[in-house]
């Protein structure tokens, strides 16, 4: 593990290298500490293994997920920044805001990839925030999280079927 990236209520995210010297996130979350109304911690695991499955070029690339002693860890794509440290790079910069057109292109792409979970899954995704909107080579990837998929029996918090 190189640096740690953050922590929030979930867990803590470090950048490591992987073999072959490929750079990664790796989110930690340990037993008891994921969202979820009454849903098991192994149910939470089972939901972030469809989340794997799907793929879109908007969509942040979770690898892999495995329980280890006891605890949920996440190998994901690792972005070059949030948008949220975009708007504060724009802020330090005394401009008022993420440059109109450049918001725009990235907003663009996640509506992409909120259309695609909607349209191919039959799922909402209900946590978009600039925390969750990452920038990889100058597009925005949007980050499926937390409890982001649909579960075989019940539909998790921040993803839910259409309709």
């Amino acid at each position: 593990m190189l640096e740690p990236l953050g922590r929030g209520g979930f867990g803590e995210v470090w950048k490591c290298e992987a073999p072959g010297g490929l750079h990664k996130a790796i989110k930690f979350v340990p037993n008891g500490q994921t969202e979820g109304e009454g849903q098991s911690f192994r149910q939470e695991f089972e939901a972030f293994q469809h989340i794997k499955a799907i793929r879109h070029p908007f969509l942040l690339t979770l690898e892999r997920v495995e329980l280890i002693e006891g605890d949920l860890v996440m190998v994901m794509e690792l972005a070059d920044q949030q948008l949220q440290d975009r708007f504060v790079e724009c802020a330090t910069q005394r401009l008022p805001g993420i440059p109109r057109q450049e918001l725009l292109m990235y907003l663009v792409d996640a509506a992409e990839a909120l259309d695609y979970i909607g349209s191919k899954y039959g799922l909402q995704h209900l946590d978009v925030k600039p925390a969750n909107l990452f920038l990889v080579s100058g597009h925005v990837k949007l980050g499926i999280t937390g409890s982001s998929a649909r579960s075989g029996r019940r539909p998790p918090r921040s993803i839910r079927p259409a309709g």
